[in-house]
This record gives structure tokens, sequence and C-alpha cells, in this order.
């Protein structure tokens, strides 16, 4: 994903403006943490030496988005534990597993349907 990400291949959405806003483009990112290198299309947190006010609010901001992303992944890994190794099939058949994964969720949590992950 990184090697995809790095040369442009992830298929983002193309820069967008903020809903409610005429203000400039904004480019779809990935959240990260330290370890990974700041891109176009990758935001993490600024350096902890020497932060201003503005640079601290901005990490806990982009460190709480972060943490949104990281229980939405912990509910629905909960759910479908295929999500808890690495899978074992191609790649584009991973994409239809993960996409079904996410529609079946959304539809459990819209009708409140309780579903067992070890029968599906």
């Amino acid at each position: 994903m990184g090697e995809q990400l790095r040369a442009n291949q992830l298929a983002l959405p193309e820069p967008r403006r903020l809903p409610g806003s005429a203000g400039p483009l904004v480019p779809f990112v990935i959240v990260a943490d330290e370890g990974f290198a700041l891109s176009p299309n990758m935001m993490h947190p600024y350096s902890r030496r020497d932060l201003d006010d503005r640079k601290r609010i901005f990490n806990y901001r982009l460190t709480r988005a972060r943490r949104c992303v990281e229980c939405a992944f912990g509910i629905l890994s909960a759910k479908w534990r295929i999500f808890m190794s690495s899978m074992q099939m191609d790649p584009e058949h991973v994409t239809l597993v993960i996409q079904a994964c996410v529609v079946l969720h959304n539809f459990t949590r819209i009708h409140d349907v309780s579903l067992d992950a070890e029968l599906l």
C-alpha cells in the first residue's frame, strides 16, 4: 500500500472542496502516526519538539481522528473475525471481502440486527 501511495496508484478520489466551503480543493489523505513519511496524501503529527499552540492543537485533532479510525476498525474486526489476521487470498478477493463486511456491518447497524460472525 505504501508503494502504491508513493507511486500515486491507489485510485484516491480527486481533491474536493470541504462540504459547505468555497475554499481551496483539499486532497483525500491517510491519517498516520509519526512512523510514516509525510506525503501529499499522508498526514502525520508534527514532531514533539518546539511545538507552538497551533501545532499542538493540530496534533491533538489528528490523533483524535486516528483514534476514531482505529476504534471503527476495532468494531469491524470484532464482528468480522477475518480482519484479525492477514488474509490469504487474491488481492481482488480481499477487496470484495472488505466491501462485503462493511456493507453487512452497516446493514446490521441500521437495522439493529445481531449476527453471529462465526456463522457467516
